[in-house]
């Protein structure tokens, strides 16, 4: 009798364990770091292995350097978000300068192709408006609303939650549901229920 009941205690403590850890996970995985991964390629399409990157955040001026893989890949995460000038410079080619900005939670792929010639010679690659590109190497959905629709934008009762209703597969919650019975604004998103959203402030 004693046997079971250390038996079942210990099979608790271990579903505890395990569901508390999975929760843990859940929540550390919202952020609103960014990541990048930038391939460099020659003038025929194939990886430049090895090249020397600079990345600096306009905004701090804070810089993050280093050296891509065998591959011609570079990852940097935990980017915050904001306006990037990106420099790549390896040996007979000339110094790559892209300007782009990273949003909030954005997973950026970006290929730079490097011209042939002398480092010290520089060419400057114009970055594309990222708001709206598909994103492929992640299964999760997002929509930026960047600050000069904040701006533009009116909002009933000043309550920023309203933005989230120009997300696709976003709507009101239906009357008569707990939050509209409060009072609350409430949205759904893709089907769900409106009390399975999480805010990360």
């Amino acid at each position: 009798m004693v046997f079971k009941k250390t038996l079942v205690t210990i099979l608790s403590i271990t579903i505890l364990i395990g569901l508390s850890s999975f929760f843990a996970t859940r929540v550390l995985s919202q952020t609103h770091f960014g990541t990048l991964r930038v391939t460099a390629t020659d003038p025929s399409g194939a990886a430049v292995p090895e090249v020397s990157y600079q990345l600096t955040q306009e905004t701090t001026a804070v810089t993050r350097s280093g050296i891509g893989n065998a591959n011609g890949t570079i990852n940097v995460a935990q980017l915050q978000p904001g306006p990037y000038r990106l420099e790549l410079e390896v040996d007979g080619y000339r110094t790559a300068v892209h300007a782009f900005s990273l949003a909030v939670d954005e997973r950026r792929s970006i290929t730079i192709p490097l011209e042939l010639g002398p480092v010290s010679e520089q060419v400057t690659v114009t970055a594309e408006n990222s708001s709206y590109l598909l994103e492929r190497s992640a299964v999760a959905l997002g929509t930026v609303i960047d600050d000069q629709l904040i701006q533009n934008l009116p909002l009933d009762g000043r309550n920023f939650l309203e933005l989230a209703l120009l997300a696709p597969g976003t709507g009101r919650a239906a009357e008569g549901s707990a939050a509209s019975i409060r009072g609350d604004f409430s949205f759904t998103s893709n089907g769900a229920r409106e009390d399975a959203n999480s805010f990360m402030l």
